[in-house]
């Protein structure tokens, strides 16, 4: 293959990605336009798929091969809201498989992670999925992932309750938020996330009219 065919093939790959895209800027001006697509192109060169790995990983911009949840999910529900719910839903499985069960030394509902878990990983998790669910509208995926979500609110539910200092003035006890090991309550980034999983799974259950509503 020449250049210039790989060039023509390359583009046409993009080319047909972008013609899928549901919400566009309402703006005539081309240069915001252009980078409006560049940004959404640029988030989906962050998903991979790897030759000794299943399911659609969403990495980081260097060779690093993961990225954190609450990273990944900004990514995955920026595509979800441009339509593309269909490629977000691997990826997410690919995060649901880091969820405890409960089995093989595993808390169930915990993200378990070879490298580290910040305290914000089930907030940012369940807020992801709900979004996601509140776009694709699948009832199919909703079945799917409910349990998942039911876990991750269960977890994080449970550790709220944990606190050996005596003193609560958060929704989380002191734990980790960074990949720096500081030790902390930390109200606008751990807090905020278990504040927007919740807030999101609650409308997801209300907009399709589940009996987990309730309980959210």
């Amino acid at each position: 293959m020449t250049f210039d065919e790989a060039y023509a093939h390359i583009a046409a790959f993009w080319t047909a990605l972008q013609d899928r895209i549901t919400l566009l800027p309402k703006t005539d001006n081309v240069c915001y336009r252009d980078m409006y697509r560049l940004n959404v192109t640029q988030c989906m060169q962050m998903l991979s798929h790897y030759d000794d790995a299943e399911g659609l990983i969403v990495r980081q911009g260097d060779v690093g091969r993961y990225v954190w949840v609450w990273e990944g999910v900004h990514i995955l529900f920026t595509l979800d809201r441009l339509g593309f719910t269909d490629m977000t839903a691997d990826a997410y499985r690919n995060y649901i498989s880091w969820v405890g069960d409960g089995e093989n030394d595993t808390v169930r509902g915990k993200i378990t992670y070879k490298h580290v878990t910040w305290d914000n990983s089930e907030g940012a998790l369940l807020m992801g999925l709900a979004i996601h669910l509140l776009y694709a509208e699948s009832r199919e995926r909703i079945d799917e992932f409910l349990p998942v979500m039911m876990d991750l609110l269960h977890y994080i539910r449970d550790r709220r309750h944990l606190d050996e200092s005596g003193d609560f003035y958060g929704l989380y006890p002191a734990g980790q938020a960074s990949d720096w090991g500081e030790i902390g309550r930390h109200w606008t980034f751990t807090d905020s996330f278990i504040v927007m999983g919740e807030r999101f799974f609650a409308e997801m259950c209300e907009k399709f009219n589940l009996p987990e509503a309730a309980e959210v």
